[in-house]
């Protein structure tokens, strides 16, 4: 399996090479049409300038007992060679009948045996002007920029002229570039590797890292952690990891814990329960007792159907099954039959409890069965954390188009680092049982997300209240306000 390091590699030396061609080709084909266009404009104007002149001559002189050589010897044949050396052109002339009349030095140290192409001079007399470059193989042994013209006597051709450049310079030029390029590129290219090299390893390197960390949590090790500080993406996936690993061991711990927790609570009533119903079967215990003890039994079982029932509450909300069926009903009344239910425990603690209702009425669009767990739990935890002849507050208003409930109570509150988490499933503050001795921390979980079920939102604070010498607990929850319905 090619790794991406190799991948990156292979993929930023291939685009780099690439551009090189592109830019190289570019470059070759761009250097020959400047350099032919340039060039075939020159011979043209030379080719016609002679043209020209072997036109006035013609006109001035009596050419009826003259051929066409005695008209090109005429025509300065010794300033067209100078001319021909000062600019390198190769400069002909022939006839209609394909010979050569004239040739300069350098075309004459150029050309083959054979004359100029028949079909080519054949096109120049047909009254073609031929510019470009072209291939006179039968004549010159190489390629050659051409320009021709057509050389009239009274409006009949009776030759042409043929200024040629060899284009051994442009390919000289072309080769230099090429070699230009190729020097630039192969140093390009080694700086491409060492930079991929580097910059792969920027990203395989952490990737690496959370792969080996990832194995390491899989095998059981979440106190596994990557260290990677930076910036960019890889930074925030090195940060979510973490992060992530911290949930999963936070959950682990948490998980632990609630197994301790649930199997002490499972284990202690269990235990009351055999040694009970042993000691009344095995006549340890007397029968004037065994009513007694029968209830402790009986009080005990109701325990752990309570603690049953709460897990199978979590286990049905977290597979999504808990869908509310919203009914309209009076809150108030709800909290009153909620308090109603823990007049004995409020009673013995001697526990001041306060209504302050907006009025006698309230009526919201909500979970009935659901809202009445919520309120069961949230009362049960402050009549639990009150301490005695201390002081509850529930109350209800209405905020815009919402109810907003919150249930006080005084105590020792919940400290800073706890605040955050008593939310979470399986969590307990006190972890004495000093107070919650009958809780396996599922209580607020379940609360709220039956409130996150209702699309609403339930939070915490704690105030302190120096004069009374406690610290305030307040929850607080909002549900959607609505009308009485008729009867």
């Amino acid at each position: 399996m090619k790794s991406i390091k190799t991948r990156l590699t292979a993929v930023l030396i291939l685009i780099v090479s690439v551009c090189f061609i592109a830019v190289a080709c570019s470059v070759y084909y761009s250097l020959g049409n400047v350099y032919i266009r340039r060039e075939g404009k020159n011979l043209s104007d030379t080719a016609k300038r002679i043209t020209n002149v072997a036109d006035r001559v013609m006109r001035k002189t009596d050419i009826s007992n003259l051929d066409y050589t005695n008209v090109l010897e005429m025509v300065y044949a010794d300033d067209i060679q100078a001319y021909s050396e000062s600019t390198g052109y190769y400069i002909i002339t022939a006839d209609k009948y394909d010979r050569v009349i004239f040739s300069s030095s350098n075309a004459t140290k150029k050309m083959n045996k054979n004359g100029v192409p028949s079909k080519f001079i054949e096109s120049i007399l047909g009254g073609k002007v031929c510019e470009g470059t072209t291939d006179l193989s039968d004549y010159y042994k190489q390629k050659v920029i051409t320009a021709a013209y057509p050389v009239k006597d009274s409006g009949e051709i009776i030759g042409a002229v043929i200024c040629s450049v060899s284009t051994e310079y442009l390919e000289n030029l072309r080769a230099s570039t090429m070699y230009s390029i190729l020097f630039v590129t192969v140093p390009v290219l080694l700086l491409v590797i060492v930079g991929a090299y580097v910059a792969s390893r920027s990203i395989t390197g952490p990737l690496t890292q959370i792969s080996r960390a990832s194995k390491l949590i899989a095998q059981g090790d979440l106190s596994k952690r990557v260290n990677i500080d930076s910036k960019n993406e890889i930074g925030e996936l090195a940060r979510n990891f973490n992060e992530m690993t911290a949930a999963l061991e936070s959950a682990d711990k948490m998980k632990n814990s609630f197994i301790s927790d649930v199997s002490h609570e499972l284990r202690t009533p269990m235990t009351i329960i055999i040694g009970f119903l042993q000691g009344i079967l095995d006549g340890t215990i007397e029968n004037s007792e065994r009513e007694k003890y029968i209830g402790i039994c009986l009080e005990e079982s109701r325990r752990l159907s309570r603690m049953v029932s709460q897990l199978l509450d979590v286990a049905r909300m977290e597979a999504n099954a808990g869908i509310p069926e919203f009914t309209v009903f009076d809150i108030n009344e709800k909290i009153r039959k909620n308090v109603f239910r823990f007049r004995g425990t409020i009673t013995d603690k001697e526990i001041k409890v306060h209504a302050d209702f907006a009025g006698d009425e309230l009526y919201v669009s909500a979970d009935s069965d659901n809202i009445d767990r919520v309120l069961t739990n949230l009362i049960d935890n402050a009549v639990k954390f009150t301490p005695k002849g201390g002081k509850i507050i529930i109350s209800s208003k209405p905020a815009g188009e919402k109810a907003e409930i919150s249930i006080t109570n005084s105590g020792n509150g919940i400290s800073d680092e706890d605040i955050n988490l008593i939310w979470d499933k399986f969590y307990k503050t006190d972890k004495s049982r000093s107070m919650d001795k009958n809780g396996a921390g599922l209580g607020l979980y379940i609360v709220k997300r039956i409130i996150n079920g209702h699309g609403e939102r339930i939070t915490v604070s704690c105030r302190d209240c120096p004069e009374e010498q406690t610290r305030y607990t307040t929850f607080k929850f909002n549900l959607k306000m609505t009308k009485k319905e008729s009867a």
